[in-house]
């Protein structure tokens, strides 16, 4: 029987020049391949790009395109770090180079997300089912990449606003929630909807995900689409394939004694209004034992709430949510609310690491070819300098093959045993082996 020819790679630069970096990332990816010229190549990027003076998103994909031969498939986008073979980055690109006999591959892409989010992944559903209805290779496997959320700009007011005090704009924010997402299609993700329709869609599919964010500030992320850089799409990439792909989730997390009740929710169960019927602000203070200044300060917000995730237990499975923005007595979460019974969830460096291992578990002793996982920011920040503990265990784990981690703002992953679920703070994995 005649061998299938595998080969993944993946390149790097940190090249603060943005056509300079593209040109790097992909010739450094091609080599490491054999010179071969890949099927497909997925590509990330940290947030720095867009600047003027680096040269801007779309020269670094021009940058890639001077090397890549025109016509090849490239998706992939901005994220506010990776961790590849070469090591850990909050500052730099990063190139996955594909070229596989024995896969095939389907790109959809969806605009205008946050104003119709189940419309835009049912027609990626149908691009990827038609294109690999007749594919040969029986396993199949979903990467779904969505724009995450992005703060709107209000005048008068400083950028990435996330706590406004004021009863009265509070009011007016929450109640332009709505036409913020489906007009100025700015403000948390629903991109539970998403998972939830391509796995009714695809439901032979194993699918992993994670939305695309810029360094956690939440005022720009890019999607790249072949050689072009867009804003608010949706993109998935579809492969069919004879290699087995084992998709896993793992958290980490652990619950807290810190249990309340939501009992009233609003904009798409995006907002909480009240916690043991009382207003949400107040109670959460009370609950988490914070003075009001903690949760005060739009800047140092995010570093707050990211270590205290709301948990929910839904038909004996973990959802998690965050607290991303609080408009006057009200809190608004990403992901959604799940039920009413919730808790507070807590963490360390040593159970995020050991979530890791744990996750990579029933892959030890498999003939691994390369490996895609989607972690969240939180995890990046909580570990700090120790997601090189991280790339050890990864580095161990994949013996010499490839392996690329983006960390996202909000993560995806479905089986049919896990089911469809939109989480976060979560580590989750697809392996590519061979029997």
């Amino acid at each position: 029987m005649t061998e299938i020819e595998s080969k993944v790679a993946v390149g790097f630069s940190s090249n603060p020049d943005s056509r300079d970096a593209g040109r790097e990332v992909i010739t450094d990816a091609i080599n490491r391949l054999g010179d071969e010229k890949p099927d497909l190549v997925l590509l990330f990027s940290t947030i720095h790009y867009r600047k003027e003076k680096y040269g801007g998103m779309q020269t670094l994909i021009d940058g890639v395109y001077d090397v890549l031969s025109v016509g090849t498939k490239l998706v992939g986008g901005t994220t506010s770090g990776f961790i590849i073979p070469q090591g850990c980055y909050t500052r730099g690109v990063t190139a996955m180079a594909i070229k596989c006999e024995d896969m095939d591959f389907s790109i959809a892409v969806a605009e205008n997300i946050k104003k119709n989010p189940e419309l835009a992944a049912y027609k990626c559903a149908i691009k990827i089912k038609e294109d690999l209805s007749k594919s040969k290779f029986q396993n199949k496997f979903l990467l779904d990449l969505p724009s995450g959320t992005t703060t709107p700009k209000i005048p008068g007011y400083p950028n990435n606003l996330r706590v406004v005090r004021s009863k009265f704009l509070s009011r007016i924010l929450l109640l332009g929630t709505i036409f913020s997402l489906k007009v100025l299609q700015k403000g948390p993700g629903r991109e539970e909807v998403i998972i939830e329709k391509l796995a009714e869609e695809l439901p032979e599919y194993q699918m992993i995900g994670g939305s695309l964010i810029d360094d956690n500030k939440g005022y720009f992320n890019y999607q790249f689409y072949n050689n072009k850089v867009y804003t608010n799409m949706l993109i998935t990439l579809g492969i069919s394939t004879s290699k087995q792909v084992k998709v896993n989730s793992t958290f980490g997390l652990t619950e807290t004694d810190k249990r309340f009740k939501i009992t009233k929710k609003s904009t798409y169960d995006l907002v909480i209004e009240k916690i043991n019927n009382r207003d949400a602000f107040n109670e959460m203070l009370e609950i988490l034992n914070w003075p009001t200044r903690f949760l005060s300060d739009s800047a140092r917000l995010p570093f707050r709430t990211l270590y205290t995730p709301i948990g929910y237990t839904v038909n004996g499975k973990r959802y998690i949510s965050v607290m991303a923005f609080f408009f006057g007595e009200s809190i608004i979460v990403s992901p959604k609310v799940r039920c009413e019974d919730a808790c507070i969830m807590t963490t360390s460096g040593k159970k995020l690491i050991e979530s890791v291992e744990e996750n990579l578990e029933e892959t030890k002793n498999k003939n691994i070819q390369f490996g895609l996982v989607t972690s969240c920011i939180a995890r990046l920040q909580t570990l700090g300098r120790n997601v090189y503990k991280v790339h050890e265990i990864l580095q161990n784990h994949f013996k010499g093959n490839p392996f690329l981690q983006i960390y996202a703002v909000g993560e995806d992953v479905y089986t049919k045993e896990l089911g469809a679920k939109r989480i976060a703070e979560s580590y989750n994995t697809a392996i590519f082996y061979e029997e």
